[in-house]
Formats: C-alpha cells, sequence, structure tokens
C-alpha cells in the first residue's frame, strides 16, 4: 500500500483523492483549527493542528507522496499578491522544501518518491523558481494547468498541479490525458 503526507491538508483534498485511491495517509497537518476538525470528519483523525514553520523532520513520518496546496493569498488575484519570496503565506513553500533537505540530512530512507504541489494560475510566473528547488533536491518536476470546470465540477478554477519525481527512481510520470 502507498503512503501519503498532506501538508496544507485544509478540509481534506488531497487527502480524501488519495485515500480514494487506495493510499494509506501517514499524516496531515495545518494550522487552522476548523480545517482540521473538517479534515478529521472527511479522511481521517489522524491530522495534526502543527504550525509547519516549527516541524521538523522528526515529524514527518515517511511516505510515499508527499502533497502540498501550499497558501496562495499572495499569489491569488484576491489576495495582496505580495509574491512567491515576499508573501508570508505563500512563502510556506519553502518550508516543504526545509523539511525536505533536514530529511535528507537526517534520514534520507524517508524522502518521498513523488511531490505534489497544487497553487492558482498566478503561480506561473514563478514556475521556473519551483522546478529550480525541486531540482536542487533531487526531483524532476511535471507541470500542468488544470481547469476544474472539465473535470466535472460546477466551477471555472484553474489550478496549477507540480508533480515532482524523484530522480532516479525509474518510473515514469504522465499527467492524466496527455
Amino acid at each position: 500500500m502507498f503512503t501519503l503526507n498532506d501538508f496544507f491538508c485544509g478540509c481534506g483534498g488531497f487527502g480524501l483523492a488519495f485515500k480514494n485511491a487506495g493510499f494509506e495517509i501517514a499524516g496531515a497537518w495545518d494550522i487552522d483549527k476548523f480545517a482540521v476538525k473538517t479534515y478529521s470528519r472527511n479522511v481521517g483523525s489522524h491530522v495534526k493542528q502543527m504550525d509547519i514553520t516549527e516541524m521538523t523532520w522528526r515529524d514527518v513520518p515517511k511516505a510515499d507522496v508527499w502533497s502540498f496546496g501550499f497558501p496562495c493569498q499572495d499569489l491569488s488575484i484576491a489576495g495582496k499578491q505580495a509574491g512567491l519570496i515576499e508573501g508570508k503565506r505563500s512563502s510556506l513553500f519553502f518550508e516543504i522544501m526545509r523539511l525536505l533537505d533536514e530529511t535528507e540530512e537526517n534520514a534520507p530512507e524517508n524522502l518521498p518518491s513523488v511531490l505534489i504541489a497544487e497553487n492558482v494560475k498566478q503561480l506561473k510566473r514563478y514556475i521556473p523558481l519551483l522546478e529550480h528547488e525541486y531540482k536542487k533536491r533531487g526531483y524532476s518536476a511535471h507541470i500542468k494547468l488544470f481547469n476544474s470546470k472539465y473535470h466535472g465540477v460546477a466551477q471555472n478554477r484553474e489550478r496549477y498541479f507540480i508533480a515532482g519525481t524523484r530522480d532516479g527512481s525509474g518510473g515514469t510520470f504522465a499527467f492524466q490525458n496527455e
């Protein structure tokens, strides 16, 4: 059975999808107590309320996949548009990179085979930076913009998905419909 760590888990979009695909959820975290309560009902009681800036590699169990829909407030046209680096919330992407670095240094056998990030369409200008950050940590980035209206959802929401596959893993990756 494959396993998932679900960062910035919110109400459980990634967690529920992976659970329905047969994954075991190894860990799930969010800072918001209401999101944690909802995730617990939607996905499972394994979720923890935690601030990612206070987490260390010791808090993260071994899992095949790390998913993270990191905060979009600094990127979204509905937000302050402070940016990925300068923004207080969207820059939390780099906390995942820090946790990968700590895991590499202290428990490399716990590194995930796959990373999956998700964010708003305005992430586009930062895609080269995300690719660089993935590559720096030994992951090849696979990027696709999806619109929910083409996937059975009654909303017109465009989101980037950035999947990272661990270099040397021997597997292949393709988004559905490619």
